[in-house]
């Protein structure tokens, strides 16, 4: 399926298995060991390697080989394999490094489309076994060149639809084909395209939480009685915003449901438009399960999230 060199060998990957190749000198110069099952390669540009580690895309999930195979947690894998084209897709399926920022990305193609159009991203830099950190988006690239001659990543967008007109010296008379628009990354706040300014967006959505009410079991004993997940609403009275900085204007929605299965509703006062001058924000949000949305929603605006506070209380039961 493909073969990626790595610091001490070649990694040789079938669509089942990895093999290292070495060099051992004469008489037989390579030696080939097989050092996984069931972890083939989805695609040929699927793996990447950095920092003595590799890292690949298979048909059944994510893995890394650093001295032992290891197959990678991933929160959000039933969100990629559920809808992507292994198909006809799976030879569009490319890795792409980001050593700026300790990120690997997938790009592949969804389940009704012929191209690429999403992104699976993993931070190596910052994640552990217990908190694997993993990111999804449609950013829809084609090729991808890590930052090394140039200060910044280089990448490409193929717009199948898109045809060229002729008003221009630099279009491609007659191309019907599609079009590829060529771009640096990692510039600016905000995506620049044939001198069109568009957006970023980008958010962060918590997954719900719920309140457990701690009860005395009674005068004469000390431990406290915990009752079960959900069984109390909760009501948040105010939040304090916090971010290690923040450029424009940040929207926080409280997503609330009373039962699983409820569609999320956003808080009678929300969603909450925050700056750099925002304190505190008084809110009525009141739900058994609540997750918390941090979002950009127009140009020129950047942040990174720090710790928030909420005010939390139980409020009865159902």
């Amino acid at each position: 399926m493909g073969a990626i060199r790595g610091r001490d060998a070649i990694y040789v990957y079938t669509d089942t298995a990895l093999f290292l190749m070495r060099f051992v000198g004469q008489p037989f110069t390579f030696s080939f060991v097989q050092v996984g099952t069931n972890c083939g390669l989805v695609g040929k540009n699927a793996a990447v390697e950095v920092d003595g580690a590799a890292y690949w895309m298979s048909e059944n999930g994510f893995f890394r080989y650093a001295g032992a195979l290891e197959s990678l947690p991933c929160l959000v894998e039933d969100f990629v394999y559920d809808d992507i084209n292994l198909d006809s897709g799976n030879q569009m399926i490319a890795a792409g490094l980001n050593n700026l920022f300790g990120e690997i990305m997938w790009f592949y193609p969804t389940s009704n489309s012929a191209v690429v159009n999403k992104m699976v991203c993993y931070n190596y830099f910052d994640s552990s076994p217990q908190r694997p950190i993993w990111t999804v988006g449609t950013l829809a690239r084609t090729a991808w060149a890590d930052s090394a001659v140039f200060g910044n990543p280089h990448a490409l967008e193929y717009d199948a639809d898109g045809v060229e007109g002729s008003t221009s010296s630099t279009y491609v008379q007659g191309n019907t084909d599609g079009i590829s628009t060529y771009y640096q990354h990692e510039t600016g706040t905000d995506q620049v395209k044939g001198g069109t300014v568009t957006a970023i967006t980008a958010n962060i959505l918590s997954g719900d939480f719920d309140i457990t009410q701690r009860v005395q079991r009674g005068t004469t004993s000390s431990i406290p009685d915990l009752r079960g997940d959900g069984e109390f609403l909760m009501k948040i009275r105010r939040f304090i915003p916090d971010f290690v900085s923040q450029t424009g204007t940040t929207r926080v929605t409280l997503n609330l449901r009373d039962f699983p299965n409820d569609t999320a509703a956003s808080s009678s006062l929300g969603p909450f438009d925050i700056t750099s001058s925002t304190k505190k924000v008084d809110t009525r949000a009141r739900g058994r399960a609540i997750a918390v949305k941090i979002e950009n929603t127009s140009t020129s605006q950047d942040w990174k999230l720090g710790t928030f506070r909420l005010d939390i209380q139980a409020d009865g039961r159902r």
